[in-house]
């Protein structure tokens, strides 16, 4: 599909290391968090999204990083949603070398999200996962986010919660900081979206992750940068399997229910610019 690019300029931003985007690439398509993620994902579009009154909207990913998120996009996740019209970006070229590998090349182009080079309201669906946490600076994000949806159109960004929970996993992404939901709550108003719904996940997993997460954080004085692993360690294929069966689990919550989960390892937020 086409979609009128606007010039913009991009201020500099934090990238992951390079060798992080190759074990994305080779872990995203059946690792139990990507999994889980992406019928989560699936799921707020099903409930949030009316397919009947708006058919085939454009979908940008705002930092599709290797690009599994976006090709279950353009695809309309094997036909469970109606459209094909799904384009993404990336800060890194790097992470649109994997994407071309998922032969994304005509959906794809380079840029930031805190100067998004497509025109004013002109995106009907804007997703954007783990991607404004690694912004010293998340307001230039919000804005931006804001400013390409159409009115009306529908914002969905997930982002790592609690800062309490920083650790050896954010810095060896470049996360640099986490959130709560007041603070997303007040970055929404000041940029015209209306929260339709924030929900926290990984709620059933959040007790032991957490534990994992404040050791690794106390271990970390110990390390210097180039020992700083991320978690996408593929787990035992059976504890994956019954990982990704819990994490339906909450996305069986988010398609059928308004319920919020109270608590998580992620936040994920559903607004509507007004």
């Amino acid at each position: 599909m086409s979609l009128k690019l606007a010039e913009q300029t991009a201020p500099a931003s934090t990238e992951m290391r390079l060798h992080e985007y190759g074990i994305m690439y080779n872990v995203e398509d059946n690792f139990w968090w990507y999994e889980g993620m992406r019928r989560n994902l699936l799921s707020l579009l099903q409930r949030h999204w009316d397919w009947q009154a708006k058919p085939n909207p454009v979908v940008l990913d705002a930092g599709c990083g290797t690009g599994a998120t976006l090709q279950h996009l353009a695809a309309g996740f094997e036909g469970e949603i109606a459209t094909n019209r799904a384009v993404g970006f990336d800060i890194s070229s790097e992470a649109l070398r994997f994407c071309r590998r998922r032969k994304l090349d005509r959906r794809l182009f380079q840029g930031s999200i805190t100067a998004i080079p497509v025109a004013d309201n002109s995106i009907d669906i804007l997703v954007s996962f783990e991607v404004i946490s690694n912004l010293s600076d998340p307001e230039p994000g919000f804005r931006e986010v804001a400013r390409v949806l159409n009115h009306g159109g529908l914002a969905i960004i997930k982002l790592p919660a609690y800062q309490f929970l920083y650790s050896e996993h954010d810095i060896a992404v470049r996360v640099l900081r986490r959130f709560n939901r007041g603070e997303v709550q007040a970055l929404l108003a000041k940029h015209g979206l209306a929260p339709v719904r924030m929900s926290y996940l990984n709620t059933f997993l959040f007790p032991p992750a957490a534990i994992s997460r404040l050791i690794k954080k106390f271990l970390l004085k110990n390390k210097v940068d180039e020992e700083l692993e991320s978690d996408l360690k593929p787990p035992h294929p059976l504890l994956n399997k019954i990982l990704i069966g819990i994490m339906a689990q909450e996305a069986r919550v988010l398609r059928h229910t308004n319920f919020n989960l109270p608590f998580g390892l992620s936040l994920i937020t559903v607004a509507r610019k007004v």
